[in-house]
């Protein structure tokens, strides 16, 4: 059985010029095998451990994977279809990257994007917190 992870926190990284993005140590500690995972709703990318999944599951999600390597520096390089949802002109690469925790993975996402659905991600994590008892603080940036 594989452990649980609870990745926590907000982390903003700025993408190099190459469309490489940092992925914050904590996530890359608690994450081994990193895939992405496109968001069908917003332009989000949804980082996670593909060997958390049984087979089935990897096979009805399989059309909406993008798999990807970390480099020796924690990096990771979005391919062009990453930055096409991403939302990311291709000729705009150094953009800041949101990386917002979700427990036992992540959501990616351009730092305007991150302004736009601010507002429906704190009403989820209070609806989440309110549930368990727990006051609700505004999630803040982990940098």
């Amino acid at each position: 059985m594989i452990a649980e992870i609870s990745l926590i926190g907000r982390h903003e990284r700025q993408m190099d010029d190459k469309g490489r993005v940092s992925i914050p140590p904590s996530f890359r500690k608690n994450i081994q095998n990193l895939t992405f995972l496109k968001d069908c709703h917003s332009p989000v990318l949804i980082g996670f451990d593909y060997k958390r999944f049984d087979a089935e599951t990897l096979n009805l999600m399989a059309a909406f994977f993008s798999a990807t390597n970390v480099d020796g520096d924690g990096r990771v390089l979005l391919k062009q279809a990453d930055l096409q949802n991403l939302e990311i002109p291709l000729d705009n690469k150094k953009t800041q990257i949101v990386f917002l925790a979700r427990g036992t993975h992540f959501h990616m996402m351009s730092k305007a994007t991150w302004k736009k659905l601010e507002p429906q991600y704190n009403q989820a994590h209070e609806r989440a917190l309110e549930s368990t008892g727990l006051s609700a603080p505004r999630l803040k940036s982990a940098q």
